[in-house]
């Protein structure tokens, strides 16, 4: 490609860019969506009256100035998506009003202008109401506009129903209903016709399934609400204001929380709250124009963003902050974090013991351990093989580290320790130290030995960080160290649920490191010890540089027919501003490795099954910093790399997980091209379409991974990385 194809293709690419920013998202983001595929469908909804289209169009143009000026004046962002939808909204309204007055085009543009100004300035004072308390702004500043013009001009909408040649609304029973919907979708965009609805549905589903499921499950409960209104001798008109049944579904169902059955259930109960709300507007407004705005699906939404949020009817981690996504990549992302990490919230503590140890009491346990104060370990040395009870090394007087990061909050270090085999009831935990971790929750470390306590309140500490040493203080007949997470700072709080991060399990059969778990529950029995990072390992995975690398592909048995004759493959990796890397191998195929705080962690993916870059997902989907060669791990990945919507469908599943497969992982070490390296083999644990049975990468200093080779039943496939140009960023 010369320096002219690469110029063009950057225009092109830079025009894209500017459509979707400028015009495709601000239409997309009317319907709830994020999507230039989406917006493009609902301009072309939107043309079917020019007059309006071409007002909106000018409307996003003067916008998209105005951004342009503030960034260069005040070196700030330009207008966000919130604040241009409500401008198209709004010039939409406007329009819709103004144009039909027959008045001079000055004072009908001038009319116009000021509404979308006005729309812009009830946006930005809507974000700042509601920023502290994470509520969108969406559709309210455009529905004070509307109000505001309604209330002003009430003989307007009447001569704009005519001017347009609206259709009227009849439902005319039960079969008519799906007619009803088409034509409800429109309404939104001022255009109330079947085939706007055709249009609207179609793209809508071709982009998330889930949205389009939820809004349909939110407009038939609004519509059987109604239908009993109806019946019950009330007279609503609830036809044409029934998109607010749709789009209340669609938000509280899939868009703002995670599209699963609770959010179906979530949907059921918005269209139904947006029924009731919509006829109760019709009749405080007797019918007007302002009775048919998307007010009823704004207090419907903000309603249940602050009700179904918290229990006992949700779970915050159910809530989507960010709405960027589509609404299956946040179920995905939302199984794929409780896969790893268990439920939203839930504490990841440290072994706070070096070496070997044993759980000798677990959650639930028949000893001490119930009720408020179930979820606790207690730690001792492990019983060595083949021995029994009488061997057990005593813990007294280890060193206890800090299972979290955070700061000291209380201390006690004057109870006597106790003669073995008695207690001390007055006291149940002894000699302690309770931390507030940095991310939020209180963990309580006791039964230290006495005056041991090298901490005080108010310091910071690590996981490097010696608390005590092991006692027999408190509630203990024999020396054990006792760690819980708890709900309060207060000695005595109830326990809450927590995990260990970042340790190995030793087998039951030789106590030796065969298993490293990144997060996971234990009990009883079970003997851990906190992972130590390999030297060796961790400055590979730290150093990897960013540049472009040149690979080569080739085939054994079918795989090379399947192949042909394919060039090289680029791939470009660079260092993102929080210090990750994100490599890229074309625009529908990249993926994002962290360094996290155990090791080198998948957390972002987007490529073709079968694709290099997905292949290197599967096997550096988590390489902790403490393997080494033998060292076996479990993962989980996205069952669907590509995220096709329509999967969403096919492959609906309300357990969690369901679009997640488990990959086994092994170390070794091996010397590549005679420098010292690792592979890391993985092996899918689920049969799918595209996957390989097995892959392995091969990982070298500064340019991580060198070498691929997938083995599939038809044949293997070795990439290869042929050079690399280390780049500064």
């Amino acid at each position: 490609m010369n320096a002219g194809e690469i110029l063009r293709d950057k225009r092109l690419v830079d025009a894209w860019a500017f459509l979707v920013e400028a015009y495709l998202n601000p239409a997309a983001a009317i319907c709830l969506a994020h999507s230039p595929w989406v917006g493009l469908g609902l301009w072309l909804v939107l043309f079917q009256q020019p007059l309006l289209a071409m007002v909106g169009v000018m409307a996003l143009s003067v916008i998209e100035l105005f951004s342009i000026w503030r960034q260069r004046r005040t070196a700030g962002s330009g207008f966000s998506l919130p604040e241009r939808a409500n401008a198209l909204l709004s010039a939409l309204a406007g329009s819709w009003i103004f144009l039909p007055a027959n008045q001079p085009p000055a004072v009908t543009a001038i009319m116009i202008a000021g509404t979308v100004m006005s729309g812009l300035l009830f946006t930005f004072l809507a974000k700042d109401l509601v920023a502290k308390s994470r509520l969108p702004a969406l559709v309210w500043p455009y529905c004070v506009i509307a109000f505001t013009l309604f209330t002003i001009f009430p003989d307007a909408p009447v001569r704009s129903l005519e001017y347009f040649q609206w259709p009227s609304f009849q439902t005319g029973g039960p079969l008519a209903l799906g007619e009803t919907f088409l034509r409800s979708l429109g309404v939104f965009l001022f255009s109330p016709w079947p085939l706007s609805g055709i249009v609207i549905f179609t793209v809508l589903m071709a982009w998330s399934p889930a949205l389009v499921l939820a809004g349909m499950a939110g407009w038939l409960s609004g519509a059987a609400v109604s239908w009993l209104l109806v019946m019950a001798s009330a007279p609503v008109l609830w036809a044409a204001t029934s998109y607010n049944f749709f789009l209340s579904g669609a938000a509280l169902g899939a868009v703002f929380f995670v599209p699963d059955l609770r959010g179906l259930f979530f949907a059921v109960i918005g269209g139904a709250l947006a029924a009731l709300i919509a006829a109760l507007m019709q009749v405080l407004f007797q019918y007007s124009a302002v009775s048919f705005l998307p007010i009823p699906f704004a207090i419907t939404l903000y309603f249940g963003l602050v009700v179904l949020s918290a229990a006992p009817f949700g779970r915050p981690e159910d809530r989507i902050v960010e709405w960027a996504a589509k609404p299956e990549h946040s179920r995905i992302a939302r199984d794929w974090l409780e896969a790893r990490w268990g439920a939203a919230g839930t504490p990841l503590l440290g072994v706070p013991l070096q070496g070997p140890v044993e759980i000798t009491q677990g959650f639930d346990d028949a000893l001490s351990h119930r009720g408020a104060w179930r979820h606790a370990l207690d730690f001792q040395r492990p019983v060595p093989k083949g021995g029994d009870e009488a061997l057990r090394p005593s813990a007294w007087g280890e060193p206890v580290f800090s299972p979290v990061l955070g700061k000291v909050v209380r201390v006690s270090n004057d109870v006597p320790d106790n003669p073995l085999g008695t207690a001390n009831f007055a006291d149940n935990w002894g000699n302690h130290v309770i931390v507030e971790a940095d991310k939020g929750c209180h963990v309580l470390v006791g039964h230290m030995m006495q005056n041991s306590v090298s901490v005080a309140p108010g310091q910071k500490v690590g996981y490097a960080t010696q608390l005590g040493l092991v006692g027999n203080s408190g509630r203990s007949t024999l020396p054990h160290l006792h760690l819980h997470a708890q709900k309060g700072e207060a000695a005595g709080a109830p326990t809450r649920d927590f995990r260990l991060a970042n340790y190995f399990s030793w087998a039951d059969d030789t106590l030796f490191t065969t298993q490293w778990c990144a997060s996971g529950h234990v009990g009883r029995g079970d003997v851990v010890v906190a992972a130590v990072a390999n030297p060796d390992l961790r400055p590979i995975l730290a150093g990897i540089l960013p540049g472009r690398g040149i690979w080569t592909v080739s085939g054994q048995g079918n795989e090379a027919a399947r192949l042909g004759s394919g060039g090289p493959i680029v791939l470009e990796t660079a260092l993102t501003e929080n210090g990750n890397y994100a490599i890229r191998q074309d625009r529908d195929a990249w993926m994002v490795l962290a360094l996290d705080f155990d090791g080198l962690r998948l957390n972002a993916l987007r490529a073709p099954a079968g694709s290099l870059v997905a292949l290197l997902a599967m096997c550096q989907s988590t390489v902790p910093f403490a393997a080494f060669a033998g060292l076996t791990w479990e993962d989980w990945l996205p069952r669907t790399y590509q995220g096709r919507a329509l999967d969403y469908l096919k492959d609906f599943d309300p357990r969690r997980n369901a679009q997640l497969f488990s990959v086994a992982l092994r170390c070794d070490a091996i010397t590549y091209n005679g420098i010292p390296a690792f592979a890391i083999t993985a092996t899918p644990q689920t049969d799918l379409p595209g996957l390989p049975q097995s892959c392995r990468v091969t990982l070298a200093p500064q340019r991580g991974a060198v070498e691929l080779v997938a083995r599939y039943e038809e044949g293997t496939r070795t990439y290869t990385q042929i050079s690399f140009e280390p780049r500064e960023r």
